[in-house]
C-alpha cells in the first residue's frame, strides 16, 4: 500500500509531509532545518585546524592580508567540506569568512558579523552553510546546515584556538500506520551527515499534541539505536539518508506504554533486590515518602559535572545527611550504575530507610543514569532534577536544574505537614 501527501517548500529546504508505506516500512521525509540543536542532543565540537593554504581547491582573489585557511569537514566525504578564511588582527577581534554556498569561491561570501563575545577574547559566529552529498546514482543534493564557529584566545600559545560545532536539527512529518506524527532528528556528530544510526537521536510527537518535547529524558525522545515506542507499535530506525532528508522505520512489535516522567505524574513502578538482599519496590508495602537517586558510579571518586559536591557518592551522602533525622516513613533508594557497588555510610542515629541496588532495568524505565526524585505517599513525583528551556532573543536557552539536598528536605517537609 502506498500513501502520499503534499510537499511544501520552505526557505531552508523542504518541509516534507510525505509518507509512503511499502511492505511494512514507514518512509518519511524531513527537510526543515531548525537552526538550533534539540535540547536533548549534546553535539560534539570539532577542532578547526588553520594553515597558510586552503585545504581544497578554492578561489579567493580578493582575500587580502595575512590570512589563514581552514576546512570544515562536512558531508559524506564525496566533497572535502566547507572552506573558511580567518584574519587575526593584533588589536581587534578575529574575522571569519565562510564559503556559505560551498561553491569553492570565497570571494562572493562576506566577512561574517560577530554574533557573540562570551569572554574577554572568546568569540562565536553562527551561520548556515551548504553541504554537498552524493547518492549512489551520482545525484548531488545540496542541503543547508547551521553551525557555530568559535575562537578562544590561548595565552599559553599566544594564538587563537578555533572550533566548530553543529547547531541544528531537522523536522518533518511521517505517517505511521496511517497516523501522522511530527518527527525530528539530530546527529550527535558535527559532520552534517545523519546516516550513522549510532549517533542519531529521534524525537516523535508521541502524544500528538502538536509539540515535540525534545528536552532530555522526555518520553518523546529516543536515544541512538533505541526502539521507538509509539501508540501504534514499536519501531526501529532501519535507515537514514546521509543528507537527513529521508528516514525508514520498521515495525518490531506491538504498542508499548512509555511513561511520562514529570512532576505530577505517577512514578513508574518497579521491584528489585537491594545489596542486603531485601526487596525494594515502588510502590512500597506501606505508604512512604521516597527519595529516588540515580548515580553513575557510587564508588567512583572521579569528578562528575552533573553531581553536587563533585562526585556521585558525595551527592548521595549529602542528601542522606540532610534527611537522616526524619522518621522511617522516609526512605532513600539509590540506584547505582555499576554492579560493583557498596552501601552508604549512614550518619549516627539515622532514622530513614536506606536501600542501595543495581538494576539496569530501572535505569531503562526512568531513562536515566543520574538524577534525583522525591515521590510522595501516593507515589506521585513531587520534585525532580529536570531540564528546562525558554526562548530568549529568538533563541532557545535552557539548563539542567539539579535538586540540592535542602530542596529535597523542603519537599519532604511540605509532604509531612
Amino acid at each position: 500500500m502506498y500513501r502520499l501527501l503534499v510537499v511544501a517548500a520552505t526557505g531552508l529546504g523542504l518541509l516534507a509531509l510525505i509518507s509512503i508505506s511499502v511492505w511494512g516500512t514507514e518512509i518519511g521525509l524531513l527537510g526543515e532545518m531548525i537552526p538550533w540543536p534539540m535540547m536533548c542532543a549534546g553535539i560534539t565540537g570539532e577542532t578547526l585546524e588553520l594553515a597558510e593554504k586552503p585545504g581544497e581547491a578554492v578561489s579567493c582573489p580578493d582575500c587580502l592580508g595575512p590570512l589563514k585557511f581552514g576546512l570544515l569537514e562536512l558531508g559524506d566525504g564525496s566533497d572535502p567540506g566547507v572552506s573558511c578564511a580567518v584574519l587575526e588582527p593584533p588589536n581587534a577581534p578575529p574575522l571569519l569568512r565562510l564559503d556559505l554556498n560551498n561553491n569553492k569561491n570565497l570571494s562572493d561570501d562576506p566577512w561574517l558579523e560577530l554574533d557573540e563575545q562570551v569572554g574577554p577574547r572568546s568569540y562565536h559566529w553562527f551561520a548556515t552553510v551548504t553541504v554537498r552529498f552524493a547518492s549512489e546514482n551520482g545525484v548531488v543534493t545540496l542541503v543547508p546546515y547551521h553551525l557555530t564557529v568559535f575562537a578562544q584566545y590561548s595565552y599559553e600559545s599566544a594564538a587563537y584556538d578555533w572550533m566548530y560545532g553543529g547547531f541544528c536539527h531537522r523536522e518533518g512529518v511521517i505517517r505511521i500506520e496511517g497516523v501522522p506524527y511530527a518527527i525530528a532528528v539530530a546527529s550527535l556528530t558535527t559532520t552534517g551527515a545523519y546516516g550513522d544510526l549510532s549517533n542519531l537521536v529521534v524525537a516523535i510527537d508521541v502524544d500528538r499534541d502538536g509539540t515535540l518535547d525534545t528536552l532530555p529524558y522526555s518520553h518523546e525522545v529516543f536515544a541512538p539505536m533505541a526502539p521507538l515506542a509509539l501508540p501504534t507499535g514499536t519501531y526501529r530506525v532501519a535507515w537514514m539518508s546521509n543528507d537527513g532528508l529521508a528516514i525508514h522505520l520498521e515495525r518490531e512489535g506491538g504498542p508499548v506504554a512509555r511513561p511520562t516522567i514529570a512532576r505530577g505524574e505517577q512514578a513508574p513502578g518497579f521491584s528489585a533486590t537491594g545489596l542486603a538482599g531485601e526487596t525494594v519496590s515502588v510502590p512500597g508495602e506501606s505508604p512512604a515518602i521516597t527519595v529516588l537517586l540515580f548515580v553513575l558510579e557510587l564508588d567512583s571518586a572521579a569528578g562528575c559535572t552533573t553531581c553536587s559536591g563533585g562526585n556521585p557518592r558525595t551527592r548521595a551522602e549529602q542528601i542522606l545527611q540532610v534527611i537522616s533525622d526524619l522518621g522511617e516513613d522516609v526512605r532513600l533508594i539509590v540506584v547505582a550504575g555499576s554492579q560493583a557497588t557498596h552501601g552508604l555510610a549512614e550518619p549516627p542515629e539515622s532514622r530513614v530507610q536506606v536501600h542501595v541496588l543495581y538494576d539496569p532495568a530501572i535505569n531503562d524505565l526512568y531513562r536515566r543514569t543520574f538524577g534525583a526524585f522525591v515521590i510522595d505517599q501516593s507515589d506521585t513525583i513531587v520534585a525532580m532534577d529536570e531540564a528546562w528551556s525558554t526562548v530568549k532573543c529568538g533563541r532557545p536557552q535552557g539548563a539542567y536544574a539539579e535538586l540540592t539536598p535542602l530542596d529535597i528536605r523542603w519537599a519532604i517537609d511540605r509532604l509531612r505537614r
